[in-house]
């Protein structure tokens, strides 16, 4: 339960900062890669605050508190750290591009192939989470069907499906068995800074002179929630659990802000597909 509301909290918050990237940057009040310096720096902020003052691992005893960090994560941690920069870049385009319910829609398809994941690391799969695949499957194909999903910026979205059952994988091993959740995000959030910063630099962005912009300050509070309560999501729930909760709260949201805000059609039909997300989502967390 606690890990569930963990994921609410960051989905709203990860929905709303995304919306504002995308509003503000259309509407050229912001650039690319200044709004993904913002995002994961507040989010790398956010994770040495929850390290230093809030210790959630009190309730996880089980797994390690505090900046605890092996060397023998090594060979999971740095091939994490080269696709999480590959999936922070092409994120941030996707966002840009896609419909905010093309790209909830579509990022749905990590959960199946999650399982399978979840199958290498020891979790059983049962019927009710076949089901619950198919469901989600069946969903993707009726917005196909009925043109319910553009092809605008969708093979973006697509790879940060692909890309995310390998990095949240990746995630979920190396903190069961060797670092701590403020070691292994810290690292990984610190280096997107580093990359989002240069990148923004050699595009003559200069990310620190909007800092105190009200886009800016809103990205930055939601980034570090976002990124803050998701990462700690899955020390209470499997990474398959956490991410179906997280894809199905994303494609609301997503199907809220782009009825209201960026004035997406087909709204009835994907809130048909999300009630087969949703089937889905629950068989799978049987």
């Amino acid at each position: 339960m606690f890990g569930a509301f963990l994921v609410a909290i960051a989905t709203f918050a990860e929905e709303l900062g995304s919306s504002v990237g995308k509003y503000t940057i259309a509407k050229r009040l912001e650039r690319p890669f200044t709004t993904g310096f913002t995002s994961t720096l507040a989010g790398l902020i956010g994770i040495l605050i929850i390290g230093l003052y809030l210790p959630l691992n009190y309730f996880a005893p089980h797994f390690p508190g505090g900046f605890v960090f092996s060397l023998a994560s090594l060979p999971t941690l740095i091939p994490r750290v080269i696709l999480e920069v590959a999936q922070s870049y092409v994120t941030l385009f996707a966002v840009i591009r896609a419909d905010r319910s093309t790209f909830a829609f579509l990022r749905v398809l990590t959960i199946p192939l999650l399982l399978v994941a979840d199958l290498v690391l020891g979790y059983a799969m049962t019927s009710a989470q076949i089901l619950g695949t198919v469901a989600i499957v069946a969903s993707l194909a009726l917005l196909f069907g009925y043109h319910g999903i553009k092809k605008r910026g969708s093979l973006l979205v697509l790879f940060t499906a692909l890309n995310a059952v390998v990095t949240i994988s990746l995630y979920k091993y190396d903190i069961t068995y060797y670092n701590s959740v403020e070691a292994e995000q810290g690292i990984i959030l610190f280096v997107l800074v580093v990359f989002f910063f240069t990148m923004a630099t050699m595009k003559r962005e200069r990310p620190l002179h909007r800092i105190f912009h009200p886009a800016q300050l809103a990205q930055f509070a939601t980034g570090a929630i976002a990124n803050g309560m998701f990462s700690f999501a899955i020390l209470y729930m499997p990474a398959s659990v956490a991410t179906a909760a997280k894809r199905a709260l994303s494609v609301f949201w997503a199907i809220c802000s782009g009825s209201i805000y960026f004035k997406e059609h087909h709204v009835y039909l994907k809130v048909a597909a999300l009630g087969c997300v949703v089937v889905g989502i629950i068989s799978i967390s049987l």
